[in-house]
Formats: C-alpha cells, sequence, structure tokens
C-alpha cells in the first residue's frame, strides 16, 4: 500500500509540474528538465518515463492536467494493449477480459489456463509444443510489462476499449 501511495504521490507531483506549463520556452524548458529528473529519481516511474515524455509533448497549458492526463492514459491504454494483441495474434475478446481481470485483482497471475487461452492456436507436442511454452512467456512478459506501466498511473482501471 505504501509503494501506491508512494507511485500516486509521484504522479500527482508530475502532473502539478506540468500544469505550471505555461508554452513560454526558457519557463518550460527548466520545468521539463525538473520533470525528467524526478522521474529518473523514482525508480516507480521510470518505465513510465516514455509516456510522460510523450504526455508533456501533447500538453495544452490552457486545459486541465488531470483531464489531459486521464485521457491520455486510457489512450496510450488502449493503443498499448491493440498492439499487442495484433502482434501476437491473440484472441482480442478473452485478451481484453483477461487484462480486465488483471487489473481488478491487482496482479497478472501466470497460473492456470487463462493466460493459455489467450493464445494463438498452436501444436501442443514436440517442436509445436516447445513453440508454444516460448510463446506463452513471451506474452506473459509483454503482458506483465503493459500492467506494470499502466496500473498504477490509471488508478487500477483498465479502460477496455469494448465498453467504453
Amino acid at each position: 500500500m505504501e509503494l501506491m501511495k508512494s507511485v500516486e504521490i509521484n504522479i500527482d507531483y508530475i502532473l502539478f509540474l506540468v500544469s505550471k506549463l505555461t508554452g513560454e520556452e526558457n519557463n518550460d524548458r527548466e520545468i521539463i528538465v525538473k520533470v525528467m529528473k524526478s522521474v529518473e529519481a523514482s525508480p516507480d516511474l521510470r518505465d513510465k518515463e516514455e509516456l510522460i515524455r510523450e504526455f508533456i509533448n501533447r500538453h495544452t497549458p490552457e486545459n486541465d492536467v488531470h483531464d489531459q492526463w486521464h485521457e491520455f492514459v486510457r489512450e496510450s491504454q488502449r493503443r498499448e494493449i491493440e498492439n499487442i494483441i495484433a502482434e501476437e495474434n491473440l484472441k482480442r475478446d478473452k485478451t481484453l477480459a483477461f487484462i480486465g481481470q488483471t487489473f481488478r485483482d491487482g496482479e497478472i497471475r501466470d497460473g492456470g489456463t487463462a493466460i493459455a487461452d489467450i493464445l494463438p492456436p498452436m501444436g501442443l507436442f514436440g517442436n509445436a509444443g516447445a513453440k508454444r511454452a516460448e510463446k506463452k512467456k513471451s506474452v506473459l512478459r509483454r503482458l506483465k510489462d503493459f500492467f506494470n506501466r499502466f496500473y498504477d498511473i490509471s488508478g487500477g482501471n483498465f479502460f477496455n476499449p469494448d465498453i467504453e
């Protein structure tokens, strides 16, 4: 629980700094440097550095930073999960349900049949079985990376593109 609070405070601090961006180059440069140093100093935010940098580039000072952030996180989640599904040739509906469940549970479980249910059809025996095991490991790694990148910054919410 303390770790979650720490990440929330850090994200809130980052958003506070971003809200100070005015569009004035000299002022903004200093703020952006401060934001990126804060991200680099926080082990919990390092895997989110690219997202934060992209958000800063899209931020418009005249709009509410929190509203923009939440929309940006939803859009980024949607884009990234769709890329994973397409690149790994996963079963879309089952993958979205699996990720939704992991966000509700607060963790990705690698046991059970849920992960096997989202994989594309592959043989189970011989060389095909080895490829299936490797595919399962690769998919699980990518989904864990996705979960770790988005779980805390989304408030534990997965924005399923089929439900919104």
